[in-house]
């Protein structure tokens, strides 16, 4: 128990030193880092002895003042980057809608499916005002090797099916199956026939220079931005045109979210208020409420 103490005492020291004081790691000037690292490290031990429950909710407000500038840089860059966000063929609703949502998503991502499916296909079926663009990412590929699981070659059918019918691909993209499962090549050129696309050609344009400059492309456009590697990454575009970024969440809150977030207010506070209104949708036949989730995080396949 001691030990369990000593350690989370030293996590909080480097924590709380980085934090508030960031130029005491730099390598210049080591014996004066040094010497004020260790002044400041007695200075917190005293503080966390003396007032814990004080020291905990310093660096509690510090972190999350740092997560909140590092949302800001995010939105920043992509509000630079939106004229390509909002330039993607895939596109879920009506193009026209004022209410714009840009979405990087990767085909066989788990979390990515189950929000499309689950949250954006029912509110563009309840709403006409919002449409969402899906900007095609693959996070799981290149792979190593033969037998490591990919998305590399399903991003690149993907965007290929979008050449030939946006529709159709948004439909191939609902075929695709999660990481956790096995992709079926053969099972995914029958859908695009089924759905209308040539399916010889799909296979052509899928390998050519444009598919793989639009993929590197989409990549890029990530890492400028600076996005989450947690997909989806969502960014909604305010009545000023400033871009908002917010978690996944259920349709019910998710519209809710939409409603202010567009006039530049923030997120959090439409949560909370939708949070504690009851809905429809989570009350059973017999008015008993059910259980309800805030996110969309989907089952992962165990071994």
């Amino acid at each position: 128990m001691v030990k369990t103490k000593m350690n989370l005492r030293k996590f909080l020291l480097c924590g709380a030193s980085l934090l508030l004081f960031p130029g005491c790691s730099k390598q210049d000037n080591v014996s004066d880092n040094k010497t004020s690292e260790k002044l400041i490290r007695d200075v917190l031990d005293k503080i966390l002895e003396e007032e814990p429950e004080k020291f905990l909710s310093a660096i509690d407000k510090a972190m999350q003042k740092q997560q909140q500038q590092n949302a800001r840089k995010i939105e920043a860059k992509a509000t630079e980057e939106q004229k390509n966000l909002f330039g993607s063929k895939l596109v879920l609703g009506n193009p026209e809608a004022p209410i714009k949502v840009a979405i990087f998503v990767d085909p066989r991502d788990p979390i990515s499916q189950k929000f499309i499916s689950d949250v954006a296909v029912p509110v563009i079926q309840s709403r006409q005002d919002v449409c969402f663009h899906l900007i095609v990412v693959s996070i799981y590929g290149p792979p190593e090797n033969e037998s490591a699981p990919s998305s590399l070659k399903e991003s690149q059918l993907i965007l290929a099916a979008a050449m030939q019918d946006p529709a159709a691909a948004l439909k191939l993209l609902s075929k695709i199956p999660d990481i956790n499962k096995a992709f079926s090549k053969t099972v995914f050129l029958k859908n695009a026939s089924d759905f209308g696309l040539d399916s010889t050609r799909l296979e052509t344009d899928a390998n050519s220079a444009e598919i793989h400059k639009q993929l590197v492309d989409n990549g890029q456009q990530a890492v400028t931005i600076g996005i989450p590697l947690q997909l989806p990454v969502i960014f909604i575009r305010n009545l000023d045109g400033n871009l908002s970024m917010i978690p996944p969440f259920i349709p019910e809150k998710f519209n809710a979210v939409v409603d202010v977030v567009i006039e530049g207010k923030p997120w959090e506070e439409a949560l909370i208020r939708a949070s504690n209104m009851p809905k429809l949708s989570n009350l059973g036949t017999d008015g008993a409420k059910q259980d309800e989730t805030s996110n969309v995080q989907p089952k992962q396949k165990t071994n």
